[in-house]
């Protein structure tokens, strides 16, 4: 991390203001996207100052809520760790079961009772 040194007009010119910045990797689409809402966000005719990108991220961040997040992890998740959950709650159901079984399990016309009565498992609560 970089320190830049900001002077606020509204402090005497011997006392900076200190503001810590770093890079974040993001890929084209997301700075394109961004860039985008920031020229709309900036886009009026009127109001002399910009707001940053930073301003814009941290904004939007603010606005993130826990079934957001639930749902960022669940998107997150995946065949295999589907697989797996199902395997432990048939464990707890069922007894010990080796990945091999469940595999073979996994192909009979029992799994799909099983899966759909077991669905829960594989979904972030």
């Amino acid at each position: 991390m970089s320190k830049i040194t900001k002077t606020d007009p509204q402090k005497s010119q011997n006392e900076p203001l200190m503001q810590t910045h770093s890079s974040l990797r993001v890929s084209s689409a997301t700075k394109e996207l961004s860039e985008k809402l920031r020229q709309q966000v900036n886009g009026l005719s009127y109001g002399k100052r910009k707001l940053s990108l930073d301003e814009i991220v941290m904004f939007s961040l603010k606005l993130v809520t826990e079934k957001h997040i639930k749902m960022l992890q669940q998107e997150r998740l995946t065949h295999t760790d589907r697989m797996e959950l199902l395997r432990q709650r048939y464990i707890e159901k069922n007894g010990p079961i080796t990945k091999e079984e469940f595999v073979g399990f996994v192909m009979t016309s029992e799994f799909q009772k099983f899966k759909k009565d077991n669905i829960d498992c594989v979904q972030i609560a």
